[in-house]
């Protein structure tokens, strides 16, 4: 793109997370102005650190890690000697015993009495040969839970689990769910071989390009995650992009099938700006919400309920020993929180020296108490830690709360269609583009994040090179976003 050929409205990214950050940062090298808006007082979104008693806390444990070498070397040029690796270990409690995440198959069941053995074994098999004999319709999670495990191991497993982390049961989530969340047989080599044997191959599910997966080598900063985020508007604002933070976007002003306007609070005041493009991060529900006029408005209304998102409330807590957990990261079923991460493990520099930051993960509804009551939130922890690892009052340092009511979202049986009609409305303005792990309604990890925003900066570069502001009503939000790729990252000054 020429000096003469830049457009003179800024792109507009709505949100300072991980997508938001990229996407400005591979338009402001190519220099087309950009200009972010910002909620949160500080930029990375989910990603943010959180600082308490002069320690950072993130929303669980973030790190990057990514098969792709040149978004692994762009990382890696850009965070220099602040980048360390990291060795992630993951463990699970169950029947009062740590095991290494994914559960060893093998090695749990023969942890069951011989009955509960023999019946698991014989419900795997049932199913097994029932959904051969009948292959049918895979209709929800529950279905491909019991057909994967059989009726006993689904019960032991996930029934309850499910219900307490998601808010609902699985007989309520899409298969998706269960393709995507739930980790497969391969964790059950017995079972996988057997599976092989008796079972007809299933169709790769269509968002299987979204499973959650880590991969490459594995990377955080002793200060977090949250430093690289911090890095990437550094050099966004050294570029001349804007990052416009405690702003409040309330309305996208459309005009046929083109976003005309932004409007957004700030310190109590409306401003409007018009954009030659706009990149939206937000979560999906909240961006056509924006949408003014708003177009099939009823239609869309009735699609909403089904596109939710589980609120996160993270309760972090300062202590003076120097390692409380097994692993870094633990899950367990029977406490307040479904999973804690250890920070000592991290190589974060944790002060004073001598001591540890955990982070509890509690997912919740916005009506329940742990949402409306910190310290509900807190004692229930407090009270978790005391019973599994003897923590007493006189160690804790400090203990501070912070949530999301966006999360994770909820894979609710049909939210497929009702998703659809929500990227439908906002891809029907054609200079209106959605990414990011809450834009497009998908749990996915950071650098699948950041391949997803560099390819939507670059489909719009293309078409602000091509067509110029005007042309940009012809197709920019028309065009689907591919699966997450990086073929192209801007140089690192």
């Amino acid at each position: 793109m020429t000096e003469q050929a830049l457009p003179q409205k800024p792109v507009v990214i709505l949100g300072a997370g991980c997508a938001g950050l990229t996407a400005a940062y591979q338009l402001t090298q190519k220099k087309i102005p950009v200009i972010i808006i910002e909620k949160e007082n500080c930029v990375g979104g989910l990603a943010r650190g959180i600082l308490f008693d002069g320690n950072i806390y993130e929303f669980g444990p973030h790190i990057f890690h990514s098969p792709q070498a040149d978004l692994r070397h762009w990382i890696q040029e850009l965070m220099g000697s602040e980048l360390i690796s990291y060795n992630r270990t993951i463990k699970i409690k169950f029947h009062d015993t740590y095991y290494d995440y994914p559960l060893p198959f093998l090695k749990v069941l023969f942890s069951f009495s011989l009955l509960t053995l023999f019946k698991a074994v014989a419900s795997f098999l049932y199913q097994t040969l029932l959904s051969k004999a009948y292959p049918g319709e895979v209709s929800t999670a529950e279905t491909v839970l019991r057909r994967s495990f059989g009726d006993v191991l689904y019960r032991i497993f996930f029934k309850d689990y499910i219900q307490r982390v998601w808010g609902i049961p699985a007989c309520r989530l899409s298969p998706d769910f269960a393709r995507e969340r739930v980790p497969r047989l391969g964790a059950f080599p017995l079972l996988d071989r057997l599976q092989v044997f008796f079972r007809p191959r299933e169709k790769a599910p269509k968002t299987g390009q979204f499973i959650e997966r880590v991969e490459g080598p594995l990377f955080t900063t002793k200060r977090g995650f949250s430093p690289i985020l911090e890095k990437l508007a550094s050099e966004i604002k050294m570029r001349g992009g804007e990052i416009n933070l405690g702003a409040h976007v309330t309305k996208l002003i459309t005009d046929k099938d083109v976003v005309v306007s932004i409007e957004y609070l700030k310190e109590k005041s409306l401003h409007t700006i018009s954009p030659s493009a706009v990149l939206s991060t937000l979560p999906i529900t909240s961006l056509v919400e924006m949408i003014h006029p708003q177009q099939n408005e009823t239609e869309w209304r009735r699609s909403t309920p089904t596109i939710r998102f589980r609120p996160l409330v993270c309760v972090g807590i300062h202590l003076r020993r120097s390692r409380v957990l097994p692993a870094s990261l633990v899950y367990y079923r029977e406490y307040s929180f479904n999973r804690i991460s250890d920070f000592s493990y991290f190589g974060f520099k944790i002060q004073p020296p001598g001591t540890t930051q955990l982070v509890a993960e509690l997912t919740c509804g916005v009506e329940d108490d742990f949402w409306k009551n910190d310290d509900s939130a807190k004692r229930a922890v407090v009270n978790d830690l005391a019973v599994e690892f003897g923590i007493r009052e006189s160690e804790i340092l400090g203990t501070t709360v912070y949530k999301t009511e966006h999360g994770y979202p909820i894979y609710e049986l049909g939210y497929e269609s009702h998703l659809q009609k929500s990227i439908d409305l906002a891809n029907s303005f054609n200079n209106l583009a959605i990414t990011g792990r809450q834009g497009l309604f998908k749990y996915i990890n950071s650098h699948l994040v950041m391949g997803l925003a560099i390819q939507a900066a670059d489909q719009i570069t293309h078409k602000l090179s091509h067509l110029g502001e005007s042309g940009l009503t012809e197709s920019l939000g028309k065009t689907k976003c591919p699966e997450p790729a990086v073929t192209s990252i801007g140089n690192v000054a």
